[in-house]
Parts: structure tokens; sequence; C-alpha cells
């Protein structure tokens, strides 16, 4: 068994050939979100994960994972065997999403998040950490088997919205998107993200420019990010004018960009209509 853990105070992308290089062909694995958020992309599709979820993968499947700003994911791999016992056993459709609330994901979900501190305190050659890793192998098949038995697209449970978000954040800092390369992006049309968003409390645009608008105060609070000027700020969010930028933070937010500089880390706000 491999562990890995990925703290990124930036958005980073994760592949599979990444995950795959120098520990061979036969391997497969699990990704836990520990912090932050993440977009999986998977065969076209894409979904949003959040703190707790977990993907599985497998050697010579392609995926993506972008770990968004401040975010970290913890990755262990294991033998593929461990999860084909027997040539009968169904194979998971891979790479695969699963929920990490509920049944053998909440418990994998958990065992993975702790793992990093019991390694720490832990020698590699006694029963504990055979233990562990048993422990760790049965939760990873149970999992398995029950992404198998749904015969459901890895994503498939994902709804419209969801897979749009997912598709902004991926292209947030893109200062031509728009709901019309969205919609070319996921091979939808204009009415459809239209018609998915009106029970949202917010249109499409006006998620698109908050989402920014939070970004850029992130990184006016970051004192590692203080070398750069608020207009440059703006426009690596997607902005392409300083003044429209300055109103629509203080729009929001009650205060300038300027002033933002002096305060602390933000916490979150809501998204208005």
């Amino acid at each position: 068994m491999t562990l890995c853990q990925f703290d990124v105070a930036r958005p980073f992308l994760v592949t599979e050939r990444k995950l795959n290089h120098g520990v061979g062909r036969d391997i497969i694995g699990v990704c836990a979100l520990v912090t932050g958020s993440a977009i999986l992309k998977s065969n076209g599709d894409m979904a949003p994960a959040h703190v707790g979820d977990l993907i599985l993968f497998e050697a010579g499947k392609s995926f993506e994972l972008l770990l968004q700003a401040d975010s970290s994911c913890l990755i262990v791999t294991l033998p593929t065997g461990v999860i084909r016992p027997a040539a009968s056993s169904p194979s998971p459709p891979l790479p695969a999403y699963m929920n990490g609330a509920e049944g053998p994901g909440l418990l994998l979900s958990g065992m993975l998040r702790t793992l990093p501190e019991a390694v720490r305190h832990l020698d590699i050659a006694s029963p504990s950490a055979t233990a562990i890793v048993s422990g760790i192998e049965s939760l990873l098949l149970s999992t398995a088997m029950q992404i198998s038995a749904s015969r459901e697209p890895a994503l498939a449970s994902y709804g419209r919205v969801e897979q749009v978000k997912a598709y902004i954040l991926a292209h947030l800092r893109d200062p031509d998107l728009c709901v019309e390369r969205i919609a070319r992006g996921l091979h939808i049309s204009v009415s459809t993200i239209h018609r998915a968003f009106s029970k949202e409390p917010y249109s499409v645009m006006s998620w698109i420019w908050a989402m920014r608008l939070d970004g850029a105060r992130r990184d006016l609070s970051d004192a590692m990010k203080s070398h750069r000027n608020i207009t440059e700020v703006a426009f690596s969010w997607g902005f392409n004018d300083t003044a429209h930028f300055s109103r629509s933070f203080r729009s929001r937010f009650g205060h300038t960009p300027r002033q933002q500089r002096n305060r602390p880390a933000p916490s979150l706000v809501a998204v208005e209509a």
C-alpha cells in the first residue's frame, strides 16, 4: 500500500498518469478529499467533489481531478487484486465517484482522513499496521462492490445544475466564460441551462461573478500574494475592467478591494440573484 497527500494553495490538476508514475500499472486507488473542493472529469462528464467524497481509480483508465485553491486530498493505492479477488466478481466501472456521507463510503472516508496522523505514530512492521491495511482493503472492496451493484455511470447521480457549476469552476478564470460557451462545452442548449437554474436563487451569470469575486477576495487577503496589485488580481479572475471590478466588489462585500488588503481571511458570503 502506498500513501500520498496533495496540499495545494492554488488550483492543481491530479491525473491518473501522475498517480501511476513510478508505482506500476497493476494498481487501484482511492482518493479522499480532505479539505476544500474539487472537480472530477471522466469520459466527458464532470461533477463537483466535496470534503469526504471518494474517487476510485485504476491504472490505465484516465480521469482528471482539479483541486481548487486551498484544498487537499489523500490518495491510497493498492494492488488491483485487492478488489478483484475472483474472476467471477463484477468489475466496478472505474473511475467512479462515491459520496462519503453514507455506507461503506462513510467508513472508508473517515479512515483515510485520519490515516496520515496514525501512520506518523505507527511501526510499519507491527500487527497494528497490518490490521489497518487489512481494514482499508476490506472497506475498499465493499465500496467497489457497491459501485458495481449500482450499474450506473460514475457521474450519473449528478444533476444538471451540479454539472454546470463544475464546468464553471473549471473555467472560472476565463474572461470569455458565458452561458453560450458553457452550453457548447457540455453539449447542451442554452435554454437547458437556464431551465436548470430556474429553481435556484440566482442566475448562472450571477453565480459566475460571485465565485470570481470570492476568489479575488481570497487572493487580496493572502499575504503571499501581496506583491500583486488589485488590477492583476481582478484580471486573473476574469474581470477586464478595474472600475467594474471595484464596484462589484463593494456591492458584494461592503468595502473596496483596497480595504480588503488589511482585513483577515474572508468567510463565505451568500450568492444573490
